[in-house]
C-alpha cells in the first residue's frame, strides 16, 4: 500500500496590486485630481500630491544624473585624497550644530535617550536601546523642583523663559549643552545590574538630578537638615521646618511616632568630632575596614583605621631623636612619622 504523497503548498499567483509596476508596463503614474497634480508611489500604490512634502525631485534623465554624481565624488575625492577636510573648521562645525539640532528638533526624546545610552556603556552600566517612551509619556514639569523641564537648544529660543521662570539661561543653551531645566534621566536604584530600564528611571530636571548626584536618601536627608540648621542659625530662613516638625512629634505618645522620630533624629543629628566616622565604604582602601571605633579621628592615616600605640610610642621616639643618628634608616625596621597622621 503506497502512502498518499501531502500535497504541496503552491502559492497565489500575484495580483496586480503585488505586482510592483514597471516601466514597459506604460501605467500612468500621474494624474490630475481636480487642481491637484498627483503621482502613484510604486511602493504603496497610493496616489500623493506632487510635491517636495511626498516625493523627491531626480534628474529626469538617469545616466545624466549618474554622470553628475560620479563627477561629484570624484572631486570630493581629489579634495579629500591628502587627508585634508574640504571644509574649514568654522564651517564643520556650524554644519555640525546644524545637523545636531535639526535631530532634536525631529525627535528630541529619542536623541536625549540616545545619549543617555552612550554614557551609560561608557560607564559600564545595563541600558535598552530602544526608549521606552512615548513623548506624552514624559512629564512636562520636574517632580522635584516644580520647573518646566525643556530640551537642549529649546532655551535660547525665548528670551522671557528666565525672567519668568527664575532660572538662568546660559549662552551655551543654543549649542544643546545641559541647563538647569534640562530634563535628566534620574536612577531610582544606583545598581549598575539593573540600569537604564523604563521602571528605574524617573525624568528629573538637571538642576534636581545633579544636586542629587549619587546620594543615598539617608545622606540627601542629613544634607537638607543641615542646610536648614546653618541657614537658620544666620538668618537666612524665617524658621527650621525640620526642627519644628521635630519637636511638634516629641508631644506624640503613639509608639510608631516616637519608633520613627528616634530614627529621624539619628539620621539628621550633626557629627561631632569626637564620632565622625566615614560612612562611605568606596573611599575605603583595602587596608581600612571602615569598621573602626567612634573614637578614632576621620584624619587618621586611613579611613576607618585606628593606630595601634606601640606604633604611636616608636613614632613618638623617632620623632625625638636628633636627625642623622641612622638609627630610623631602610634597614632598621622602623618607620618615621607621617606628615599629618594622628595617633591616639
Amino acid at each position: 500500500m503506497t502512502a498518499t504523497p501531502t500535497p504541496r503548498f503552491i502559492a497565489p499567483p500575484p495580483t496586480d496590486a503585488d505586482r510592483p509596476i514597471r516601466r514597459k508596463d506604460r501605467t500612468p503614474t500621474t494624474r490630475m485630481h481636480g487642481d491637484v497634480h498627483e503621482k502613484l508611489c510604486t511602493t504603496c500604490r497610493k496616489w500623493l500630491p506632487l510635491t517636495k512634502k511626498f516625493f523627491q525631485w531626480t534628474s529626469p534623465n538617469p545616466s545624466v544624473e549618474k554622470m553628475r554624481r560620479r563627477a561629484s565624488q570624484k572631486s570630493y575625492y581629489r579634495i579629500q585624497k591628502d587627508h585634508w577636510s574640504a571644509d574649514c573648521k568654522a564651517c564643520r562645525k556650524i554644519k555640525y550644530y546644524a545637523h545636531i539640532a535639526h535631530k532634536r528638533k525631529m525627535s528630541p526624546l529619542v536623541t536625549k535617550w540616545h545619549n543617555v545610552c552612550a554614557s551609560a556603556r561608557n560607564r559600564g552600566i545595563h541600558f535598552i536601546r530602544e526608549c521606552p517612551w512615548s513623548p506624552g509619556e514624559v512629564p512636562t514639569v520636574c517632580p522635584v523642583l516644580g520647573i518646566p523641564l525643556t530640551y537642549p537648544g529649546k532655551v535660547g529660543d525665548n528670551p522671557g523663559f528666565a525672567r519668568r521662570t527664575g532660572y538662568r539661561q546660559p549662552r551655551s543653551a543654543h549649542k544643546g549643552h545641559a541647563h538647569d531645566t534640562c530634563i535628566s534621566a534620574d536612577r531610582v536604584s544606583s545598581d549598575p545590574a539593573i540600569g537604564y530600564v523604563k521602571a528605574n528611571v524617573v525624568w528629573v530636571s538637571y538642576r534636581a538630578n545633579r544636586i542629587k548626584n549619587d546620594a543615598t536618601p539617608e545622606e540627601s536627608l542629613r544634607v537638607a537638615a543641615y542646610s536648614y540648621r546653618e541657614s537658620f542659625k544666620r538668618g537666612l530662613v524665617p524658621s527650621d521646618p525640620i526642627q519644628d516638625l521635630v519637636e511638634a512629634a516629641e508631644g506624640s505618645t503613639d509608639p510608631a511616632i516616637m519608633a520613627a522620630l528616634d530614627a529621624f533624629k539619628k539620621v539628621t543629628a550633626p557629627y561631632s568630632r569626637e564620632t565622625a566616622v566615614h560612612a562611605t565604604d568606596k573611599m575605603n582602601s583595602p587596608r581600612g575596614s571602615g569598621t573602626a571605633d567612634p573614637g578614632t579621628l576621620h584624619s587618621g592615616p586611613r579611613v576607618g583605621e585606628t593606630v595601634p600605640a606601640d606604633r604611636a610610642q616608636r613614632a613618638a621616639q623617632q620623632a625625638d631623636r636628633p636627625r642623622g643618628s641612622g638609627t630610623a634608616g631602610r634597614g632598621s625596621g622602623k618607620q618615621s612619622p607621617r606628615i599629618g597622621v594622628r595617633y591616639r
